[in-house]
């Protein structure tokens, strides 16, 4: 029993000594108060990271209040629209993509009907069927679309 009493005491006696030298070391690398150092830059780092945190938190109920108004605002005009809008008429001011295209359409009949004219004998006669055509197209073609639409 005191053979087992002496090994526990020796291998007690060599982590203490273990321990002692690996303080020591650590005394002469960062000096003898380094755990103040270090416990003061973690408490300096601990409330820089909890100003951060709070800005954050901050501005995230910032932004979601700004969404919050902004649905609102968005609640109030499409509790001013009717349930169902009308179906059948196109707003030509309020659809520029649909301006657009008419006038790129203009310009492409008034061009054939230029074409077209200066290539004919006849240059008030061709005017006027030219003209006859394209209107009689765009008639058709309002047509189709007003019914495929």
């Amino acid at each position: 029993m005191t053979d087992r009493k002496n090994e526990l005491l020796q291998d007690l006696q060599a982590l203490r000594t273990q321990v002692e030298n690996g303080l020591a070391l650590g005394d002469s690398m960062f000096g003898r108060f380094a755990h103040a150092e270090v416990a003061h830059e973690v408490t300096q780092r601990v409330k820089e990271l909890q100003e951060k945190k709070d800005d954050l938190e901050r501005d995230i109920k910032e932004k979601e209040a700004l969404i919050q108004r902004s649905n609102r605002d968005f609640t109030d005009v499409k509790d001013s629209l009717p349930e169902t809008l009308e179906q059948k008429r196109i707003r030509f001011v309020e659809d520029y993509t649909l301006l657009f295209l008419s006038l790129a359409y203009v310009f492409m009949v008034l061009s054939a009907l230029t074409v077209y004219v200066l290539h004919a004998d006849q240059k008030i006669a061709a005017f006027g069927k030219g003209l006859g055509y394209s209107v009689a197209g765009t008639l058709l073609a309002c047509t189709v679309l007003y019914h495929v639409a």
